[in-house]
């Protein structure tokens, strides 16, 4: 489950943290008011495709950061599914934080709990957790 997300300079967004509850989260507004790029932001921690144009107009870069907790379970085989270059399992009963961070020249850099990491662990970890 995601506990919190950070989103800084993603479209019209500047800097912002995102908090659901726990279980089901709707996300309502007007048009105009964020919604498509606080969906964005979630896909980019869940490990979708980034392009440059995400980034907030007058910003050198864009930046995702989210906990996750998962159930005991969840853990499990998340754990079993993939793990980091260190061969430790990338999620915790204490959560796991990720980051994205994407520049001006479309690259992007992921971490988990600080270590660099690819976009397919990143998908094959958070990503496996969300369902959107």
């Amino acid at each position: 489950m995601l506990d919190e997300m950070h989103i800084a300079n993603v479209a019209l967004i500047r800097d912002t943290l995102f908090q659901p509850s726990s279980g089901m989260t709707v996300i309502t507004g007007e048009t105009g008011s964020g919604k498509t790029a606080l969906l964005n932001a979630l896909k980019l921690l869940v490990g979708e495709r980034a392009n440059a144009g995400m980034i907030r107009e007058g910003a050198d870069e864009l930046c995702v950061e989210g906990r996750f907790f998962l159930d005991a379970g969840d853990v499990m085989d998340a754990q079993e599914r993939s793990t980091n270059t260190t061969g430790a399992a990338q999620f915790s009963e204490d959560g796991t934080v990720v980051c994205r961070r994407v520049g001006l020249n479309g690259r992007s850099r992921v971490t988990i709990d600080g270590s660099l990491a690819g976009v397919k662990d990143l998908a094959a970890g958070a990503g496996a957790s969300i369902d959107l």
